[in-house]
């Protein structure tokens, strides 16, 4: 797991370990602000992107889940959402694994490993590894609008 100020990407190292990480984050500066609730392809890397708005749960109604094949980015445009962090090595599965959705949930472990309030204004990258619980209650919030691009692993290896 990754997260920081969108603002300053830039200076984040991951940004130089391939090409696909500046157009996701250029497409995102120009874009943010005109999107509406829905999905959009990228027009590089196989990228999808998913605009979506919901309520917030508590812990124990929210699921985990991981991707083997996709890194989600993840960004709150309005409000903001806790995110759960744990490493799928110590999860167990809940369910089978949906390959093609490529989407697995988990029990949710008695311990978490990390947590990141992720309101406007901050991203977190998930990868294949990183068990997450999104949905989750912080602060005031009820509710979240949020960004989600799906990023093939494939396409920056």
């Amino acid at each position: 797991m990754i997260t920081g100020e969108f603002s300053s990407w830039r200076k984040q190292a991951f940004v130089n370990a391939h090409p696909l990480w500046e157009k996701v984050f250029l497409w995102l500066e120009e874009h943010l602000d005109q999107l509406a609730i829905g999905e959009y392809n990228l027009p590089f890397g196989d990228c999808l992107v998913r605009v979506m708005e919901y309520d917030l749960k508590s812990r124990e109604a929210a699921n985990y889940e991981a991707h083997n094949h996709t890194i989600d980015l993840q960004m709150s445009l309005e409000r903001g959402e806790g995110i759960e962090w744990t490493p799928i090595q110590y999860l167990t599965t809940k369910g089978e694994y949906r390959t093609k959705s490529d989407f697995q949930f988990y029990n949710t472990p008695l311990e978490k490993a990390g947590f990141v309030e992720n309101t406007v204004g901050r991203f977190t990258l998930l990868f294949p590894e990183d068990g997450h619980q999104p949905q989750r209650l912080i602060r005031n919030f009820t509710s979240v609008k949020k960004i989600v691009v799906k990023i093939p692993t494939k396409s920056i290896e």
